[in-house]
């Protein structure tokens, strides 16, 4: 989709964001919550404020970059948001055994809110944060989403992501 097409813009955050992400990232949760089969995941109180100055925080510490979606029309709304780092790989030794030494980009978190689905804002999140990736020497770029978000997941599927682990989790209390 080209940028004459769209009818949103995809920006770096911004001081001024910080209330409408704060409430974006606490949605998030809630709606990760009502998915949540196992029942794990809750929204504990200021979530939203508390989650998003921690990755704030965190972002110099790991080569991040926050990315925020907004209405064309509306600049002032948000609409999605995503947050990729593309950190030093590791080092350590059972990290190099038995593989192709590589770089990768993490997707550490995606949002579009549930109105606004539909619109391509997923995809160039995702686009932007390649650009990123690609910048830094990324090889790879890892994203985890949860089993019970069955949308997301095929969603990441048709964007040319691949299952490569799983990861199983039993409750033993």
């Amino acid at each position: 989709m080209s940028e004459a097409q769209r009818d949103f813009i995809i920006r770096e955050y911004q001081a001024g964001d910080h209330a409408q992400v704060c409430k974006l990232m606490e949605d998030f949760q809630g709606y990760l919550a009502s998915v949540d089969s196992m029942k794990i995941l809750l929204v504990d109180e200021d979530y939203g404020k508390k989650y998003t100055d921690g990755t704030l925080e965190d972002l110099p510490k790991i080569n991040g970059k926050f990315l925020v979606a907004v209405e064309a029309n509306s600049p002032e709304k948000i609409v999605g948001l995503a947050v990729g780092a593309a950190p030093e790989p590791s080092k350590a030794f059972y990290d190099l055994l038995g593989h192709i030494p590589k770089k990768e980009g993490r997707i550490l978190e995606l949002f579009v809110v549930e109105e606004c689905r539909g619109r391509g804002i997923a995809r160039e999140l995702l686009a932007e944060l390649d650009k990123f990736f690609l910048e830094n020497k990324c090889t790879h770029v890892r994203l985890s989403v949860m089993a019970d978000n069955t949308n997301a997941h095929q969603a990441y599927l048709k964007m040319g992501y691949r299952d490569r682990t799983i990861e199983v989790l039993k409750k033993i209390i």
